[in-house]
């Protein structure tokens, strides 16, 4: 890592008058509309984690890239922030434990989208929150912990998921018919004695035994990835966005606010508002994450 990177996400944190209005932010003039008192655990300059990292190593592994061969500065890779997350949750298990509640990863990477923090609204079970630069503000905080929690951005138009939504049940339609075809074939010897030796027309063999343990095996199998999408596509459907508002149109905190200040915390312009529907989803999410 590159030290003064390093050094300076680290003097951020022993910023107490700074830190303690990203706390306030968060606690209330955020998430106590929706009846939440967050707990902040390690979230200060004595007792904040350190996850040290090869960035080199990442990069040779695909995760971040160097803009130049003698740069020490990393940046973030499009379409490999999931797998940066879970390398992130692996190594963070490794040292501390698993963790029920939102983590926070305040790093030293460098994001070239002007993102100010990224998080995941699905899986719901996700409990991460990436933070670039080492950027400190109380809004990008909320913003990104809201998303943990389930919510998209109210400029999202209501059928965004509608294409996933699609593929979802076409899935599940295609798991059900292979369920089916597996249990009619092996009910075809249901009479016959497991010894028995079953010749088909592509001149295979098979026991009536291994018929209907493969068969049953299958049928597990399908039922499992049934199962889970059933699950993914009603958490899809729960977390797409109900109502649309054009962008910079509200002041509610999934919104990016054309007056938004990133220097004036406590700002009248900040985004600080949820809808009911969405105080409704971070309850609901709440308990996901804390299972």
């Amino acid at each position: 890592m590159n030290q003064t990177i390093n050094e300076k996400v680290f003097d951020e944190f022993s910023n107490n008058e700074k830190l303690e209005e990203v706390k306030d932010f968060i606690k209330n003039k955020g998430l106590n509309q929706a009846l939440i008192v967050p707990n902040f655990e390690n979230f200060d300059y004595n007792s904040i984690k350190e996850l040290l990292v090869d960035l080199k190593e990442l990069s040779k592994n695909g995760l971040v890239e160097f803009i130049t061969p003698t740069s020490t500065q990393a940046h973030f890779l499009k379409g490999k922030k999931d797998e940066l997350r879970d390398f992130l949750i692996v190594e963070q298990d490794k040292l501390y434990g698993s963790y029920k509640g939102i983590i926070i990863f305040v790093t030293v990477i460098h994001s070239e989208n002007i993102e100010a923090g990224f998080s995941w609204v699905l899986p719901r079970e996700n409990n991460v929150v990436i933070i670039p630069d080492g950027f400190f503000h109380g809004h990008t905080y909320l913003h990104e912990i809201s998303h943990a929690l389930g919510l998209e951005h109210t400029f999202s138009t209501t059928n965004s998921n509608d294409v996933t939504i699609e593929i979802m049940k076409k899935n599940i339609t295609i798991y059900k018919d292979n369920i089916e075809k597996r249990q009619e074939f092996v009910n075809r010897y249901k009479n016959n004695k497991s010894t028995e030796i079953i010749n088909f027309s592509d001149k295979t063999k098979k026991s009536v035994k291994e018929i209907r343990e493969e068969g049953n095996a299958e049928i597990k199998n399908q039922n499992k990835l049934l199962v889970e999408e059933e699950s993914n596509l009603n958490d899809t459907i729960i977390v797409s966005n109900k109502y649309y508002f054009p962008q910079a149109s509200t002041d509610n905190i999934m919104d990016y606010g054309k007056n938004y200040d990133t220097n004036i915390l406590n700002s009248n312009t900040v985004n600080n508002t949820f809808h009911k529907y969405q105080i409704l989803l971070i309850q609901d999410g709440l308990k996901i994450t804390l299972k």
